[in-house]
């Protein structure tokens, strides 16, 4: 146990003396299995994804401001000197964009298979966490088992060699005695190593290391399912199947990217709004000219 308590802080795992239970064991599990965090990563960088495709087909908005300054010398008049100051507003919303579209619905639907890969990596722990927990409830029952064992046969043991030396029996009960009692050694020892190896595999999905986890309690309520009607749990099983609904969406994400490049060609149009002032000062003219425009109109 010690051996493999120093491997374990190698591999970065803690040790933790306190006596855990299931609930436990899976949160812990929740923030340090490395499976679930991948298909978290991806599940997040999906939705980055999608977040940059969306923006193509946003509206947008562009404020420029333009300061400049011209000296103009006509003939034998007195050189001018004219300042300019324009400030334009231009905001830009896509109407049709087949290749953008369907780039956000390819994306769009990239996100939401990661999402539900996610919600099966989850489930695939809990029923991981739960077969590792009961494999350590298992391999305990099965130590104390081959231990109790083990006390029983050297008992036995005990009582021959008495019997021998009083010349009871012969030599040979002695030995046969001394071989089941040998047998019960390596039970013994393969029992503390498949202990060990329960523990280890624990640890593997929490990052923790047990001395010990608590037994289920024997008083658990166990109710069946509400409503108890058979048909219905077997329609919502083959409409929540996770491996059908994650199939569903990569289809359809893999559509949707032919699509958007097979578009590429097709013509966009935008519907474009601009307002544009232009103030303009002059040493001949010390009014101020101000001159404002609008446009709305559709542009590719």
């Amino acid at each position: 146990m010690k051996k493999l308590a120093l491997a374990l802080f190698a591999l970065g795992a803690t040790v933790t003396s306190q006596a855990a239970d299931l609930k436990n064991v899976f949160e812990q599990a929740l923030a340090n299995d490395p499976q679930l965090a991948a298909e978290v990563a991806l599940a997040d960088a999906n939705a980055q994804s999608e977040g940059l495709a969306r923006q193509a087909i946003l509206p947008t908005v562009t404020l420029n401001a333009d300061i400049g300054s011209s000296n103009v010398e006509v003939g034998d008049n007195p050189e001018q000197e004219f300042d300019t100051t324009t400030y334009s507003l231009q905001a830009t919303q896509t109407l049709i964009a087949p290749e953008s579209w369907y780039s956000y619905g390819a994306a769009s639907a990239a996100t939401a298979s990661a999402e539900i890969e996610r919600r099966k990596a989850e489930q695939s722990l809990v029923v991981r966490i739960s077969e590792a927990y009961f494999n350590v409830l298992r391999a305990n029952a099965g130590l104390a088992s081959a231990k109790a064992q083990e006390a029983a046969v050297k008992r036995q043991l005990e009582q021959t060699q008495q019997r021998f030396k009083v010349g009871l029996i012969a030599i040979t009960e002695v030995h046969e005695a001394q071989a089941i009692y040998d047998g019960a050694t390596v039970e013994l020892i393969a029992a503390e190593s498949q202990l060990d190896i329960a523990y280890e595999s624990l640890a593997l999905l929490t990052g923790e290391r047990y001395d010990r986890i608590n037994p289920l309690k024997e008083d658990i309520p166990l109710t069946g399912p509400i409503p108890a009607d058979r048909t219905l749990w077997e329609q919502k099983a083959l409409g929540q199947n996770l491996d059908v609904l994650i199939a569903e969406k990569s289809q359809l994400s893999a559509e949707r990217n032919h699509k958007s490049k097979i578009s590429g060609h097709l013509p966009t149009v935008n519907l474009v709004g601009r307002y544009t002032s232009t103030d303009q000062l002059s040493t001949a003219n010390p009014d101020q000219d101000d001159i404002t425009s609008t446009y709305v109109g559709i542009q590719d």
